[in-house]
């Protein structure tokens, strides 16, 4: 049987007790502790095997009670860590930012690598409840983001793509609630996908910094309350595939849905998160339309039949929500479709 023994009924293996019912060698090992003793004996306790990939064994790791970084200090509480190698991993993956506005240090996500904006969740509601916006620091992740996207996306058949002059972050009360459970709830593709739709802006941000109560200001209408599918047609009367709201892959296309105001110079629209699940593929005009077809969540009309740009429709604002404000000039200020 080429090495194998033929194994007596209820022999067991020698290491764990487990009863052996196959062909074993001639030490009477089950495969798992035939490979444990194939492994480096651990170089803590010079006993026992040591784990694979690992230097240590099972019991010496869980015992050991410094920091499995430095092996000096006491490890923070529930971590195999120590703070001091922690924080010097935090500096080296992430430069530290400036404090919270109330003195506290920023909190550190681990999960994504890098600090959060605030020290925490009270302090995120109380600015955006005073200011409706945060202007986003030039090397701030989240602009890069947003910028490389409005960059890479903008048509060069348009001219070149103007400069990117501010990016404010937005968060509409209560609307990330209704978008988080919308996509959730999708049966197909519930994922996150990022458009860009142009507004109309009245007001003086760059200045501000905060949103204003200019009703015809519609940059800072929807930064306070998302979209709202009820306010369809107020600005801009044709509907492609009827009343949607509607958002495009590249800025270059929405610039020309842009406002601004010839007081400031300067034009908006927003980068937006938008959950468009199973999308309904059309390739011509249908301004009738109420809804997606039976089995659809949305509308995506493609270019090149009657199209110039690709488009998304949605039909229920629970499927996007304002992410940034990016403040560009171009053009001057007024709109150029309607």
């Amino acid at each position: 049987m080429g090495g194998l023994f033929s194994t007596p009924q209820g022999t067991k293996c020698k290491d764990c007790d487990v009863v052996l019912d196959v062909p074993v060698n001639k030490d009477n090992l089950c495969t798992n502790c035939l490979q444990n003793r194939s492994l480096p004996i651990c170089t803590k306790c010079k006993v026992n095997n040591s784990n694979p990939g690992f230097n240590w064994c099972q019991s010496c790791y869980a015992s050991y009670d410094k920091c499995t970084k430095c092996y000096k200090n006491k490890p923070n509480k529930g971590f195999k860590w120590c703070e001091t190698c922690f924080q010097a991993k935090l500096s080296n993956a992430v430069s530290r930012p400036e404090k919270c506005f109330c003195g506290k240090d920023k909190f550190f996500n681990s999960d994504q690598n890098r600090w959060l904006d605030f020290c925490g969740n009270a302090c995120a509601e109380r600015h955006y409840a005073a200011f409706g916006v945060l202007k986003l620091d030039e090397n701030h992740p989240d602009f890069v983001s947003a910028c490389t996207q409005f960059k890479n996306n903008w048509n060069l058949n348009k001219g070149a793509c103007p400069p990117v002059t501010a990016i404010f972050r937005v968060q509409p009360r209560g609307a990330d609630v209704m978008f988080d459970s919308y996509k959730n709830a999708l049966t197909e593709n519930a994922n996150t996908e990022y458009y860009f739709h142009g507004c109309k802006i009245k007001c003086d941000l760059l200045k501000s910094n905060s949103l204003c109560n200019l009703p015809e200001c519609t940059i800072c209408q929807v930064s306070k309350q998302s979209f709202d599918i009820k306010k369809v047609g107020t600005n801009v009367k044709f509907t492609r595939f009827g009343k949607g709201l509607y958002f495009a892959p590249e800025s270059s296309k929405c610039h020309d849905y842009t406002l601004g105001d010839a007081s400031y110079g300067y034009r908006a629209m927003f980068y937006v998160k938008c959950a468009p699940g199973k999308k309904q593929i059309e390739y011509k005009d249908d301004i009738n339309r109420v809804s997606p077809d039976a089995g659809y969540n949305s509308i995506y009309g493609k270019a090149g039949v009657n199209l110039n740009y690709d488009e998304l429709c949605l039909y229920t604002d629970k499927a996007c929500i304002p992410d940034c404000i990016i403040i560009y000039s171009r053009d001057g200020v007024n709109r150029r479709c309607f």
